[in-house]
Order: C-alpha cells, then sequence, then structure tokens
C-alpha cells in the first residue's frame, strides 16, 4: 500500500495539473499522471485499500473535469460493490463506533468491513463516486453508451441486494444517472430535426 507521502505528491500534482490544464506545458502532464494514479489503482485490489481507491478516484475526476478529458471511472467504483467483504451473505456485526472519514485514512483497519456503519460508509463512498462521474460527463453526446452498463450493473445490484438502505442508495445515484442520459437522448433528438 502506498503511504501518505507518496498520496500528498500525487494530490499536488493533481492540483497543479487540474488549475494549469490548458495554460502551459503543465498541461501536458495528465496522460502520465492520471496513468500513474491508474496504475496505484490497479495495485490496490484489497478492502483494506478502498480508502485509497476512493482518494485517486476524486483524483481522476479532478483532471478529467479540469481538462475535458474523457478519463473513466465508473468501472473503479463499480469494483468496489464486488467485494467479497461487502456481500449480503455475510452478516455485519453492530458497532457503537462513528463511521469512517475516507479522507483521512490511506488503509482500513483489517476485519473492520465486517462493521455496518464501514459498509454503509463504503456504500456511499460508491454512490458519491458515480454520481460525480455522471456529472463530468452529464453534457456529454455519448453519455448514454458510456453509461449503459454502469445503468445496468446497479440494477442488478438492486435486485440482489438485501440491504433496503444501500438498495436506497444506488437507487438515487441509479436515477440521477438515468436521468441525466434521458436529458442527453432528448437533446440528441431535438438536434436531429
Amino acid at each position: 500500500l502506498v503511504g501518505w507521502q507518496f498520496l500528498n505528491c500525487v494530490r499536488l500534482w493533481t492540483h497543479v495539473v487540474s488549475a494549469m490544464s490548458d495554460e502551459s506545458a503543465l498541461g501536458q502532464l495528465i496522460y502520465p499522471l492520471s496513468q500513474v494514479i491508474q496504475g496505484i489503482l490497479l495495485a490496490a485490489t484489497s478492502a483494506v485499500a478502498l480508502p485509497v481507491k476512493f482518494l485517486l478516484i476524486e483524483l481522476l475526476q479532478m483532471l478529467a473535469a479540469h481538462s475535458g478529458l474523457f478519463v473513466p471511472t465508473f468501472r473503479i467504483a463499480l469494483e468496489v460493490l464486488e467485494l467479497s467483504d461487502l456481500s449480503p451473505a455475510s452478516k455485519p456485526s453492530g458497532s457503537t463506533d462513528t463511521a469512517p472519514t475516507f479522507q483521512y485514512m490511506n488503509r482500513l483497519p483489517k476485519g473492520s468491513l465486517s462493521k455496518a456503519l464501514v459498509r454503509d460508509a463504503v456504500i456511499e463512498q460508491v454512490c458519491s463516486a458515480i454520481r460525480r462521474e455522471a456529472e463530468i460527463y452529464r453534457y456529454h453526446i455519448s453519455l448514454p453508451e458510456y453509461a449503459f452498463l454502469t445503468v445496468r450493473h446497479l440494477k442488478g445490484f438492486v435486485k440482489k441486494c438485501k440491504a433496503g438502505r444501500w438498495r436506497d442508495m444506488i437507487r438515487n445515484v441509479l436515477g440521477t444517472l438515468e436521468s441525466y442520459v434521458g436529458d442527453v437522448k432528448k437533446e440528441r433528438i431535438a438536434r436531429r430535426i
């Protein structure tokens, strides 16, 4: 797993490159920086690395929003829903702890995904990552095709999920995403006429 020094360097460079994405030669660093971030994401496969994964998704989305380039993150967020530790078959344990604040963590304590509060926080992070991504490409003409598999995956998750709170959160995100897709489709039809 990566340490705070490295994460803060990546965060700093993301902010710098995002602020100067079209003004100077620093804008040329968007591609290599996004490749470094995606490389770290490929290495962060365990449930312990979820805080790092959520931070890096947010950084990729920042690069995409400020540069106008296509940097997909739907797939990365959806992979979290497939973790075996989040499966509905394993019952969460109750806890009197507070929910984790992922922005101040670079790893989850072992066994923390067995607690209901941590699981809920993970699902909230996934929903906010999907919502941010949808907001970035909300007016892009190819949003219906880009979001198709995500919508399908979320509908499948809602069907097999037994936790009512999770279903509600995912349905909310799904409704927002489908609304944006519908708006783009309507605009496509209007421009053909």
